[in-house]
């Protein structure tokens, strides 16, 4: 896959050195970095797998993962990384498993192993029982990891916070239960599922939980969760997290920022406006950290208000979770949905004013080649697709949006 913006060499150059990292990252693991720890953490490699099936189309090394973290477990509960010899649990990177494993399934089209299934089915239903007395969710014990940030450790273990957490992991499992036919899970989550967010929303209005409320990581967690049905809370949300965006300050939870933007207020009226703001900050983020550093990968850890100099060297200098700008780019300038992955009719509305050409896989060995020039784009695949209901290849006018239908 590749991808390229016509006009803007500082963007270009972002999603070269995010492809690089990544690929550095891809060794026998899906590593967090290459030169350190040379470990596979769960949350670090969600990341990285999810950019790959857009670049690279790698299915392997997530086969393989499934069966590393599998293979460490404590309590019932996978650890969260693989391999190790710590003895703790990663409760936040445990709970990532059924997203991995969503993503999966779509971009294959194939079911994730049994055991697999049966790991994230019984680390859903025991948090069903760990409820507090206002019934939110408890976390086990170990590290809640969440994001390098000072701020979150005063509201991370607060239970309405780690709430949106399962909240996140119990969406993605009712979608592969209602992929995998499994009612029996439907039929437990579901009434949970609307329950919990009921139980939240009224945890929302206390004085006590206002910081919780106020953070820009647990409105993050609110829409990777559909916690909201209605499009205009969810814009509201969107905004929120956009106008505290600078207070994240490592690539990792920046890139799910900016993708729940994305998700939260595409189709909306301001799409175009959100856009713009979403490829300003990989810009000003991911290109400040290439303005400051002129290296060949990006860092762990990213403060643009302190000097490179000033970060720790205990922090990672290529680090796979901060490859997030390789998908970030491609589907953001091209209007790509944002849940594109196993879709049989994929949207796309290209930027006003963006040249670019691009490549991106869509599915295991399916791949939409789209070239932009002025107002037309070129489209083409190694697959049958349709373009409003006619067949076609070369220059079509989409007047703002294409839908390909995928045969």
């Amino acid at each position: 896959s590749g991808f390229e913006i016509l006009n803007n060499k500082r963007l270009n150059k972002v999603y070269q050195v995010a492809k690089l990292t990544l690929k550095n990252a891809m060794q026998d693991v899906y590593e967090d970095c290459p030169q350190r720890e040379k470990t596979q953490f769960l949350g670090d490699a969600l990341v990285e797998a999810r950019v790959n099936y857009f670049l690279f189309g790698d299915d392997l090394l997530v086969k393989k993962s499934f069966g590393d973290f599998l293979s460490q477990k404590k309590y019932g509960f996978i650890t969260g990384m693989a391999p190790t010899s710590r003895d703790f649990i990663f409760t936040d990177y445990g709970l990532s498993l059924s997203l991995m494993a969503y993503d999966y399934t779509l971009f294959t089209g194939e079911k994730i192993p049994h055991e697999v299934w049966q790991q994230i089915k019984y680390q859903l239903n025991h948090y069903m029982s760990v409820t507090a007395n206002h019934g939110l969710i408890t976390p086990l014990p170990g590290w809640l990891f969440v994001d390098w940030n000072s701020d979150l450790e005063k509201v991370k273990h607060e239970p309405l916070f780690f709430s949106a957490i399962y909240l996140t992991s119990l969406n993605q499992g009712m979608k592969l239960a209602a992929t995998y036919g499994d009612k029996e899970a439907l039929a437990r989550w579901r009434p949970f599922y609307a329950d919990l967010k009921q139980r939240m929303l009224k945890a929302m209005k206390k004085p006590v939980n206002r910081k919780v409320v106020n953070s820009v990581h647990f409105n993050t967690l609110l829409l990777l969760s559909d916690f909201y049905d209605n499009q205009k809370q969810q814009q509201l949300t969107a905004d929120y997290v956009m106008r505290h965006i600078g207070e994240i300050k490592t690539p990792y939870f920046k890139f799910w920022a900016l993708m729940a933007v994305y998700k939260g207020i595409y189709g909306s009226n301001r799409f175009d406006w959100y856009r713009n703001q979403i490829l300003a900050e990989v810009k000003n983020y991911w290109g400040g950290m290439l303005a400051k550093w002129e290296g060949d990968s990006f860092w762990e850890i990213y403060d643009p208000d302190k000097k490179l100099l000033d970060i720790p060297g205990r922090w990672s200098r290529s680090h796979g979770w901060s490859s997030g700008p390789a998908l970030l780019l491609p589907i953001v300038t091209a209007g790509i949905e944002p849940d594109y992955l196993g879709k049989k009719i994929i949207l796309i509305k290209p930027q006003k004013g963006s040249d670019f050409k691009m490549r991106g896989l869509v599915g295991k060995g399916k791949y939409i080649d789209v070239k932009k020039q002025g107002e037309m784009l070129k489209i083409d695949s190694n697959i049958n697709i349709k373009i409003k209901s006619e067949v076609k290849r070369g220059w079509v006018d989409c007047k703002g949006r294409c839908e390909l239908k995928i045969e």
